[in-house]
């Protein structure tokens, strides 16, 4: 889309907060952050992206009225991006001078949906890659690499695929498994992009699994923020094209009593202000893998904890005061919902003392369970995740 724009002689910017640099595409698109500041300079709105907590709702009525009168409206993403109800609204107001829609928050829209007859909404089906043409396209290129492997030329389409390895002992294998579970678990917390991803595996036994280690945490740090499938072949790629710096870090000293993997996230300076602090914008998790060869997390962003991070997970942080356990545990209780096991830690944080608890849970906690959690006195964040089942450790 951009490229097309570009070559018809328009202004493109872009918002992503995965892409931590000022410009993309060699310079030809100037990034802008954060997305309000987006609206404002733009005279056409186009979504390209998954539907997350993060970006349910970008485009609603109140950042409507940061839009420049008469602006166009594109949305091929998923429907909910933006409020369908707002969108009809503000075109009615002429704050918005039309659209283009082929995702829908019900697809397909109700036959009673303002959407259908609204003389500037332009609805079409959300086909994607469903057309014969398309099929026909990913049928001949799947043929075409299979035969060039065949012929002895090489993988075609895999990416930076150096340092992964799969001949790893149970050890390693349980390493990369827990790289995964901790990158998942503190994707989450990660909400204003990330521009360095540093990982340190210690333990000289480690070594050899750490570029699989590296490509392991880096897909579970970014596949919910992102539509594309990742995986260990492409993220090298997909993650350098977003101007993600990432360093991985081998401590081989036989002193290392117990292996460890630290995966520290830092965010862009720009992401709340520029005079944010570093450690601010700084996401860090911790975990190690006993003689059991079970994953568990030590420490989340200075929470110290001991826990293995399986299934339905929840984390809350909240003000470090007498009955948030209590709170938490009423809430969970009225949605029948019920915990199985708990970690919690507290910290210091500007004099104040703040406290994590990382909730594992018989059945996942519902969206609107969270926004009751969410809306209670002392109530800081609240994030849910779901991981594999605990492994059996063999």
């Amino acid at each position: 889309v951009a490229e097309r724009a570009i070559a018809l002689g328009m202004t493109v910017l872009a918002y992503d907060p995965f892409i931590a640099t000022d410009t993309a595409m060699d310079g030809k698109v100037r990034m802008v952050r954060p997305f309000t500041d987006l609206l404002p300079q733009v005279d056409v709105v186009s979504f390209h992206v998954p539907l997350t907590d993060e970006t349910r709702g970008l485009l609603n009525s109140q950042t409507f009225k940061l839009c420049r009168k008469g602006v166009l409206v594109v949305n091929a993403a998923r429907g909910g991006v933006v409020d369908e109800e707002a969108l009809v609204e503000a075109i009615d107001s002429g704050i918005c001078g039309g659209a283009a829609l082929d995702v829908y928050t019900t697809e397909p829209p109700p036959a009673d949906s303002p959407l259908r007859r609204h003389p500037r909404i332009l609805c079409t089906p959300h086909l994607g890659a469903s057309t014969e043409e398309a099929q026909q396209a990913v049928s001949v290129d799947a043929a075409a690499a299979c035969l060039a492997y065949l012929r002895g030329e090489g993988i075609r389409g895999a990416v930076n695929a150096g340092g992964v390895r799969v001949d790893l002992d149970p050890t390693q294998r349980a390493f990369v498994d827990l790289a995964a579970r901790m990158a998942e678990l503190i994707s989450p917390m990660i909400t204003r992009g990330i521009a360095s991803v540093t990982i340190e595996v210690a333990g000289t036994q480690l070594s050899p699994a750490a570029g699989t280690i590296e490509r392991t945490a880096l897909v579970g740090l970014l596949k919910s923020h992102l539509d594309t499938p990742l995986n260990v072949i492409n993220i090298g790629h997909i993650a350098q094209q977003r101007g993600i710096r990432t360093r991985t870090v081998t401590v081989e000293q036989e002193a290392v009593e117990v292996p460890q993997l630290t995966i520290e996230v830092q965010g862009p300076p720009g992401a709340v202000d520029a005079s944010t602090p570093a450690a601010d914008r700084t996401r860090r998790i911790v975990g190690r893998v006993y003689d059991d060869h079970k994953p568990r997390v030590v420490e989340i962003n200075g929470y110290r904890m001991d826990m293995v991070p399986a299934g339905s997970m929840l984390l809350v942080q909240n003000e470090d005061r007498p009955g948030m356990i209590g709170l938490v545990g009423n809430v969970m209780g009225e949605a029948q919902v019920n915990i199985a096991d708990m970690s919690i830690s507290r910290r210091p944080t500007d004099g104040k003392h703040t406290a994590l608890m990382v909730l594992k849970l018989d059945a996942e906690a519902s969206d609107a369970v969270l926004e009751q959690l969410k809306a209670r006195p002392g109530i800081i964040k609240v994030a849910k995740v779901m991981l594999p089942p605990e492994p059996n450790g063999d």
